[in-house]
């Protein structure tokens, strides 16, 4: 197990599910129309692959250009990722949530549910 962290090999093996996970998530989303949408996930999955690269370009020795190219890309994904938050904030504000139910409102004391607050 400690070739595997030190030869950097993990890096592939957590790259190849990350892999998995975006086609499960994207398919997911195609057949049900829920979940995370393709043009969310690609970003920040791209942010994370290119930090586990620089990792893997570390565990294993690789010139130190590649690693900051690594990085570097890995910092214009993330801003990417930013950008397009900040984009869809700005436009309609933030993604829609499940409505609670008058019930778990009142439980959780927020002061918009009707009732009185727990503790008073």
């Amino acid at each position: 197990m400690s070739e595997l962290f030190a030869s950097g090999r993990i890096v592939g093996l957590i790259l190849a599910f990350m892999a998995l996970e975006a086609v499960v998530l994207v398919v997911y989303h195609r057949r049900t129309g829920r979940g995370v949408a393709p043009g969310d996930l690609v970003p920040n999955l791209l942010a994370g692959g290119f930090l586990l690269l620089a990792l893997g370009g570390a565990l294993s020795g690789t010139w130190w250009g590649w690693i900051a190219f690594a990085l570097a890309a890995s910092l214009a994904a993330h801003l990417a990722d930013l950008r397009r938050r900040a984009r869809s904030t700005i436009r309609g504000g933030a993604p829609p949530r499940a409505p609670r139910s008058q019930a778990s409102r009142h439980r959780s004391g927020d002061p918009l549910s009707t009732g009185s607050r727990p503790g008073r």
